[in-house]
């Protein structure tokens, strides 16, 4: 990655590479924590927790509140899977919309 330097009075441009932070990284962030965590959370508050679960997220980060301990350490264990068997499951792309629906349920 090579990035422009700018210097007072004169300044040169970056012949390859991409600069950080570009568009497609929170857009890939939103899509990949949209299938990973909202749809599964979402289905996970109404098949697992006991009691009230927030979750707010702003991009690539996130609050998480639970009103019983039990449920906070029952989700990160199951996140924690979760995010095993995504990685897991679209390390073969050969049929990745097949297997991304199917790890969404």
């Amino acid at each position: 990655m090579k990035a422009g330097v700018l210097e007072v009075g004169s300044g040169s441009r970056r012949r390859k590479g991409r600069r950080r932070g570009a568009v497609i990284s929170p857009l890939l962030a939103n899509l990949y924590l949209h299938y990973v965590l909202d749809v599964w959370a979402q289905a996970w508050r109404k098949k697992v927790a006991r009691g009230e679960t927030i979750i707010v997220r702003y991009a690539d980060d996130a609050v998480l509140g639970f009103q019983y301990s039990g449920d906070a350490d029952r989700f990160l264990a199951d996140l924690q899977e979760r995010v095993r068997t995504f990685r897991a499951g679209i390390a073969s792309t050969e049929d990745a919309p097949d297997r991304i629906r199917a790890l969404c349920r």
